[in-house]
């Protein structure tokens, strides 16, 4: 059985240890977080001003008030799930 790396895993290789067949997955992995950390940070920089036209400093506290109440509903909720089904 050959034991050769595509150019893609070689390439990951430099960076850190990956097995054969793990290229693809890391890079769609890594595009992944690259588009959820783009579109967090076009969020904010579009929420921001919104907020602080909308209603000023006050309503930017209540804002983040409330985005904590619902992670932390969303945390409890992930939870649950996580606790629910095997790791596998």
């Amino acid at each position: 059985m050959e034991n050769r790396k595509s150019a893609t895993e070689k390439f990951i290789g430099l960076f850190t240890e990956i097995n054969r067949g793990e290229g693809v997955t890391a890079l769609l992995m890594t595009l992944n977080i690259f588009l959820i950390l783009t579109a967090y940070l076009i969020a904010k920089v579009v929420r921001e001003p919104l907020i602080l036209t909308g209603g000023g400093a006050e309503i930017k506290s209540y804002s983040s008030a409330l985005q904590v109440v619902i992670l932390m509903g969303a945390l409890r909720f992930y939870s649950w799930l996580a606790g629910k089904y095997p790791r596998k």
